[in-house]
């Protein structure tokens, strides 16, 4: 799946570049606002054999929604403001070589806050790819159940920046369906959980997976 989201996006860069002196090509007029709002999903089921003793089943899933406004400060350039809201669920079961079963029981949310710049890059008339930057801040909970007694939260504060191209295509003059996904980005938190323990992480991270890909629809007056 990374495999061909990098390869379609080089392939649309290439196509942009070739066609770099044609004149009727999409264009973000100055002046123009915009309206969208991004969504991303995930499921995952996994069965591993951490031993001979020891046999874990795990199911994951998630929903993304990213609403954000726009204004187009000059032609094919526009800064605005985007806000997400996360929410993660997951589920374990672990069996011993002798049948005890445990379970546990994982949530995670987060909301955050992020200014952006974009920059739009046409093909056709309907048809182009983007990149965006973003630079943000948002808080996370967490909660962890263990075979039904065992409970513990934490919280975050995290900092982060992302660069996400993606590609943009116009059906009618003023509506358009993206799609984009977060290839670099950098993360720093500060989390405290219910024991009292703090801790911190900064990490820089390329990523092309399906975790980080998002669709969209935005329109433009």
């Amino acid at each position: 799946m990374r495999e061909f989201l990098l390869a379609t996006l080089m392939l649309t860069i290439v196509v942009a570049m070739a066609q770099a002196q044609d004149d009727d090509r999409l264009t973000i007029p100055k002046g123009t606002w915009v309206l969208g709002g991004n969504v991303g999903f995930f499921s995952n089921t996994s069965d591993n054999n951490f031993s001979d003793d020891i046999v874990r089943n795990m199911e994951r899933s998630s929903f993304t929604f990213s609403p954000r406004i726009g204004y187009a400060f000059a032609d094919n350039w526009t800064v605005g403001l985007v806000s997400e809201y996360f929410v993660q669920n997951g589920d374990n079961e672990t069996i011993t070589a002798d049948g005890a079963v445990s379970n546990g029981e994982t949530k995670s949310e987060s909301l955050s806050l992020a200014p952006y710049v974009r920059r739009y890059f046409g093909i056709n008339k309907n048809l182009g790819f983007f990149a965006q930057g973003e630079v943000g801040i948002s808080k996370a909970w967490s909660e962890s159940i263990n075979s039904g007694l065992d409970r513990s939260t934490s919280e975050q504060d995290v900092f982060f920046m992302n660069l996400r191209p993606g590609r943009i295509f116009f059906p009618t003059k003023n509506l358009a369906f993206e799609t984009s996904i977060a290839v670099l980005g950098y993360r720093a938190f500060d989390r405290e959980d219910s024991s009292g323990a703090v801790s911190e992480d900064r990490s820089f991270n390329f990523n092309l997976n399906t975790t980080n890909l998002f669709f969209g629809v935005s329109y433009f007056f």
